[in-house]
């Protein structure tokens, strides 16, 4: 039986909460979990597999590195999300921007209809715990910048929704902490790019380097 939880969030207007799931993952999968699943449900071989795995990575990278996006029919669609390179980020549709400036940030996935369906039909889901309230005071402020900068040498950009549940913050307030964070980005070293639903937070790229020393998350 999966199970889930619920997290209280107050409403951007400031009057009120909402109430919404989250699911609680107990694990996480590996490649390998995968290989041994398919291997036992199918004819295949573990090393084919792992050649097949293989080979998709490769074949994805190369038509998304093309100008093309990829889709597997029930399973999704892979596309890329672009940043742009430069320290700051703030001239969002800049006179500077060039081709030497922009490169690939991350792989977008969207999931197929059908695959949504097939894992809504395999799923059970019951409630458990008491209700999550709004934002947690796990970290402190300095903490939390500390967190954001750490997963962002590994992950290149935040959304609003990412640091949310990476520092245990109501997503209201995890964007205003995010967009303080960027007005003071010659402290805290976080620029931004896109607009609105789109936005997406960055570490400037000519501090990575000096945080890699020095950045560590809070225990």
């Amino acid at each position: 039986m999966t199970k889930f939880k619920m997290r209280k969030m107050n409403n951007l207007n400031g009057k009120g909460y909402v109430l919404y799931p989250v699911m609680i993952e107990h694990r996480k999968c590996s490649t390998q979990d995968v290989i041994e699943e398919i291997s036992d449900i199918s004819s295949f071989s573990a090393p084919d597999i792992v050649g097949v795995l293989e080979a998709l990575s490769f074949v994805i990278a190369r038509m998304i590195g093309s100008g093309m996006s990829v889709k597997l029919d029930g399973i999704g669609t892979f596309s890329a999300a672009l940043k742009n390179a430069m320290a700051g980020y703030e001239d969002e549709f800049g006179s500077r921007l060039y081709g030497s400036n922009v490169i690939i940030s991350n792989v977008k996935f969207r999931a197929d209809k059908r695959l949504i369906e097939k894992t809504r039909s395999k799923c059970h889901l019951s409630r458990s715990g008491k209700i999550l309230v709004g934002s947690s005071n796990q970290y402190t402020p300095e903490q939390r910048l500390l967190l954001l900068q750490a997963y962002l040498k590994k992950h290149f950009y935040v959304k609003v929704n990412d640091y949310s549940l990476l520092t245990g913050l109501c997503y209201s307030t995890a964007a205003k902490e995010l967009c303080k964070f960027a007005k003071d980005k010659e402290h805290t070293f976080i620029g931004f790019c896109g607009r609105k639903a789109t936005k997406e937070y960055l570490l400037m790229d000519e501090k990575k380097e000096e945080l890699s020393n020095d950045c560590e998350a809070p225990l």
